[in-house]
């Protein structure tokens, strides 16, 4: 399995992509593409804490889990996105970077590791 990560995370870095990690819905690093500049621990237990957030937000409007999370900012975004029941796939990128093209290719990862 590992070797089909590295294929997505060198894929995502291919395409101009700042930083990528595959989270578990606990907030432990499976597999990163991180700068080193980024506490890997703190990163993870905070996108798992977004994604709980998001998911009990939407709870209590009697609607379903989110399937992507963003956070924009002026410097960037962070685009987090559900992988089945267990992962997590967070991928940051500049403010100007196209977000349509990530999201088919992060629906497309998705739908592999989920078959």
């Amino acid at each position: 399995m590992d070797e089909e990560y590295e294929k997505i995370f060198k894929e995502l870095s291919k395409k101009g992509v700042y930083g990528s990690a595959l989270i578990s819905r606990e907030g432990m690093i499976l597999y990163s593409d991180l700068p080193a500049s980024v506490h890997e621990e703190t990163f993870g237990i905070m996108v798992a804490t977004m994604v709980g957030a998001g998911k009990t937000a939407n709870s209590e409007l009697d609607r379903s889990s989110p399937s992507k999370i963003i956070v924009d900012s002026k410097d960037g975004r962070i685009v987090t996105v559900s992988v089945g029941r267990n992962k997590i796939i967070s991928v940051v990128v500049d403010s100007t970077y196209q977000l349509a093209p990530l999201f088919k290719y992060l629906n497309e990862v998705v739908e592999g590791l989920n078959s």
